[in-house]
C-alpha cells in the first residue's frame, strides 16, 4: 500500500468531525425529512464553492437530484461526477460495533457509519478536495456534478432515470467519474477502472496519464461492480456509448457496504481526498 497522503492539517479526529454532519443525515429509503435535509446540506455546500446547483425531480420524487454545474475557471476539460445521498436502512443496530451508526467512529484504522463507504465518505472527500483547490484560486476544468437519491431503491426510480438521461445528453463530458473504485484488499494495489459502454480502446498514452492522475497501481478495464449488474444505476444506464469511464476511490472488499459494520479505512478515505485534488488539478492543466 502506498504511503498516507491525507490533508495534514487535520487530525484523524478532524475528519471524523467534519465527516459527521453528512453522516448524521438519515437519508434512507423513505425517509422523506432525511432526503430534505441531506438535499439541502450538499446543495449548500456546492453554492459555497461556485457550483450553480439545481434540485430535479422535487415536485416528483422525495429524493430527488442535485445537479451542480461550475463553469470552468482557467482549466480545460469537461467533467462529469457522480454520487447519491442516499443510503441504505442500518438494519438490527444491535449487532453493530458502534452505538449509533449514524455517528462516524474509529475502530482500529476504520472508520464505521452507515453510508460511509456507500457513498458519503467518497463524497464527502471530494467535496472537501474542490472546496480547497476553490479557496487556493487553482485553476478548475468545467464540471457537471450529479447527486441523486435513489441508488438504493429497491426498484430503479424512473424520474431520477430520465434526469440523467436528459442532462448527460446536454452535456458532453470528456470524462465521466464513477462515485469511488476499490482497493486490492490483498495487495493494496489502487485500481483504476477504464471503460466505455462502444468498447472503444483508450490509446496507451491517455491510458496512462489518467492512471498517474489517479494515482493508480493497475488499470481494470470494466465499469465498478453494481447490484444488477449496473442496470439499475440511472448513471450507468445514461452513459454516452462513446464515454470514456472512470472509477477510482477507498473503498476495499472489507466495507460491508448494505450490512451491519459498514466501514472504511481512514488513512485510504484521506488519501483518496490528496489523490481526487490533484486529479482535478492536473487534469484541469491538460
Amino acid at each position: 500500500m502506498r504511503a498516507k497522503a491525507g490533508n495534514e492539517a487535520m487530525t484523524d479526529q478532524a475528519w471524523l468531525e467534519a465527516l459527521a454532519p453528512l453522516i448524521a443525515l438519515r437519508s434512507v429509503v423513505g425517509d422523506k425529512d432525511g432526503n430534505r435535509d441531506a438535499v439541502e446540506f450538499l446543495s449548500g455546500q456546492l453554492v459555497a464553492i461556485g457550483f450553480e446547483v439545481t434540485v430535479d425531480g422535487q415536485t416528483e420524487v422525495e429524493q430527488p437530484v442535485i445537479v451542480a454545474h461550475r463553469p470552468e475557471t482557467g482549466g480545460r476539460g469537461r467533467l462529469l461526477l457522480y454520487g447519491h445521498y442516499d443510503v441504505v436502512p442500518v438494519g438490527d443496530g444491535d449487532t453493530w460495533q458502534t452505538d449509533d451508526p449514524f455517528i462516524p467512529e474509529l475502530i482500529g484504522e476504520r472508520v464505521f457509519a452507515r453510508g460511509i463507504a456507500d457513498n458519503k465518505g467518497p463524497l464527502f472527500a471530494r467535496l472537501l478536495a474542490v472546496r480547497d483547490l476553490v479557496a487556493r484560486g487553482d485553476a478548475l476544468p468545467e464540471i457537471l456534478w450529479m447527486i441523486h437519491g435513489s441508488e438504493e431503491a429497491g426498484t430503479p426510480c424512473e424520474t431520477t432515470r430520465q434526469i440523467f438521461e436528459d442532462r448527460m445528453a446536454d452535456y458532453r463530458a470528456d470524462l465521466y467519474l464513477e462515485e469511488t473504485g476499490f482497493n486490492d484488499i490483498e495487495t493494496g494495489d489502487a485500481i483504476l477502472f477504464l471503460w466505455s459502454p462502444s468498447g472503444r480502446s483508450v490509446p496507451p498514452d491517455d491510458a496512462n496519464r489518467l492512471q498517474t492522475l489517479a494515482q493508480c497501481d493497475r488499470i481494470e478495464r470494466r465499469p465498478l461492480n453494481k447490484f444488477n449488474g449496473g442496470r439499475d444505476c440511472p448513471f450507468l444506464n445514461a452513459l454516452p456509448e462513446d464515454a470514456l469511464y472512470l472509477g477510482f476511490g477507498p473503498n476495499d472488499r472489507q466495507h460491508r457496504i448494505h450490512q451491519n459494520d459498514e466501514s472504511l479505512d481512514l488513512e485510504r478515505l484521506q488519501r483518496h481526498y490528496a489523490v481526487f485534488k490533484g486529479f482535478i488539478r492536473g487534469y484541469a492543466h491538460g
